[in-house]
């Protein structure tokens, strides 16, 4: 309850996000109730009220939200209420493959009018700290508040990688982009406010679960390719891709009326199978190893280099016009020229081991003694 000065003015704040009725009534006059009045985070609803002469017994009711234009300021943006928000699909690893991750409350800031992904960082699509556009400097998201209270991280602000991480979606009530003409208490254009639920009176709770598994996965139209298996043989499969977040949302009061508790709790488990790619391992030979596991008394590198394109001899590249990934012949460091630099003047002179095979002085072939 508030009494309005005797100008009629009257103030009636913090208020938790949600719809309100609000009642006026003074002596002499016909009580006025105005109903289905939206009061939003980070917003100053006005709504000025004219009585009627008439007995207090009486009451005129408006049951029609009076109009939802803010006339005050200039400020663009939208919010997104409850009903919305938990209505909406949000994807899990919704930064594609390789950044598998739990649901994402910010992701939805995607969707809001004015706001667009402009992300172009590194290789991790949640680290962006300009990832939404708004109208400000930079082009970026300078500022991410939970219930109007400032989080400028150390390592970037904006970054919304501590509030998705912190914060889990079913935990949201509402939240509210602001793109342009941003009052000065928030620092820069371009904001994000996340207004958390609350408990009440009555005692509320929910069980939730999301699982993403290759089962129920469709076939990327990258993905469906010869992969090869473990058996060596090649073969069409679908990546696996096994992830579920799962919790639990519970409210209700300590003390009636004035002490409520609101509690959300949550995993997410992520698993995925062996990358199976081809890569190349050294032979017994290039070991200096028999078949049988005996010693040769040298490794025998000759087969890599005429798999590999080599040349008879490069000792050097520069002068003998060979591009340098055309000779694939082991070389000998101990002979490469100290403190050259590869021009004409200062040639990068080196020679490939010559080594004894069967007897034979043979190219790609390094001595025993040279073996640690």
């Amino acid at each position: 309850m508030r009494t309005t000065t005797r100008a009629g003015d009257y103030n009636i704040s913090a208020l938790i996000p949600g719809t309100y009725t609000v009642t006026v009534a003074a002596a002499g006059f016909e009580a006025y109730k105005q109903e289905n009045v939206t009061v939003n985070a980070l917003e100053t609803v006005g709504l000025n009220m004219k009585l009627t002469v008439g007995r207090a017994t009486e009451t005129v009711t408006i049951s029609a939200a009076p109009p939802l234009l803010s006339t005050a300021d200039a400020t663009l943006g939208a919010t997104m209420d409850n009903e919305m928000y938990s209505n909406l699909p949000l994807q899990m690893s919704q930064g594609g493959p390789g950044t598998a991750d739990q649901r994402r409350a910010t992701d939805f800031a995607y969707l809001m009018p004015g706001v667009s992904n402009v992300y172009t960082g590194s290789s991790n699509s949640t680290d962006a700290t300009t990832g939404v556009n708004g109208s400000g400097p930079a082009g970026g998201v300078q500022e991410i508040y939970i219930e109007g209270v400032d989080l400028p991280e150390g390592d970037g602000i904006g970054d919304p990688r501590f509030t998705w991480t912190a914060i889990g979606v079913d935990a949201v009530n509402q939240f509210q982009v602001q793109t342009a003409g941003i009052s000065s208490q928030y620092a820069g254009q371009g904001m994000q406010n996340y207004a958390i639920k609350s408990g009440g009176n009555s005692i509320h709770g929910s069980l939730y679960e999301y699982n993403r598994n290759t089962l129920f996965d469709a076939w990327a139209f990258t993905s469906k390719v010869a992969t090869l298996r473990p058996n060596g043989v090649f073969a069409t499969v679908k990546p696996r891709e096994i992830q579920n977040e799962f919790g639990i949302v519970i409210s209700g009061p300590i003390i009636k009326d004035k002490l409520f508790l609101f509690g959300n709790y949550g995993q997410y488990r992520e698993q995925h199978g062996a990358t199976i790619s081809p890569y190349s391992i050294p032979t017994s030979e290039m070991l200096g190893l028999t078949s049988s596991g005996g010693s040769l008394g040298y490794a025998d590198f000759t087969g890599y280099a005429q798999a590999n394109g080599n040349q008879t001899k490069c000792p050097t590249t520069a002068q003998e016009g060979i591009a340098a990934n055309a000779c694939q012949d082991i070389y000998d460091p101990n002979t490469e020229t100290p403190g050259c630099l590869g021009t004409a003047a200062s040639p990068c002179n080196r020679t490939p081991f010559d080594g004894m095979k069967n007897g034979v002085p043979t190219f790609d072939v390094i001595p025993g003694s040279r073996l640690s």
